[in-house]
């Protein structure tokens, strides 16, 4: 098999697994995207976070449409709640296209370490 069809082949497998993972829990998945396409697909920083963000809308609003279904959305909340999300979605978007990929990279560890030493604190508590 060519390396083309085997990323493909990889994509569409690892797709689907995060997508029920997403399904399930809930989460857009953004994080666990961002790590296969850097680390599996060998994307760049910037490129993989452009991806991720496409991937997680989709993922998202296929998750959306499941739970609407069942009618099992806070519409005012969800509303609310992405307004920020969108200012600060185009805002961070902006930062991340200006700095240099290494500089981002640090940004993006900074914020995994925080995240894993958030939640690690609450599993402790």
């Amino acid at each position: 098999m060519e390396k083309t069809s085997q990323k493909i082949l990889v994509s569409v497998l690892i797709g689907l697994i995060l997508s029920i993972v997403t399904g399930i829990i809930g989460a857009g998945g953004g994080v666990m995207i961002l790590i296969v396409l850097i680390f599996i697909l060998g994307f760049p920083l910037q490129k993989a976070i452009g991806t991720s963000a496409l991937i997680m809308a989709i993922t998202t609003f296929s998750g959306f449409i499941g739970y609407a279904i069942h009618g099992n959305i806070d519409v005012l909340s969800g509303i609310i709640i992405g307004i920020g999300a969108v200012v600060a979605g185009i805002g961070s978007a902006r930062f991340a296209n200006k700095i240099d990929e290494k500089s981002l990279g640090r940004v993006v560890a900074s914020i995994f370490i925080i995240l894993g030493l958030f939640l690690t604190f609450l599993t402790i508590i």
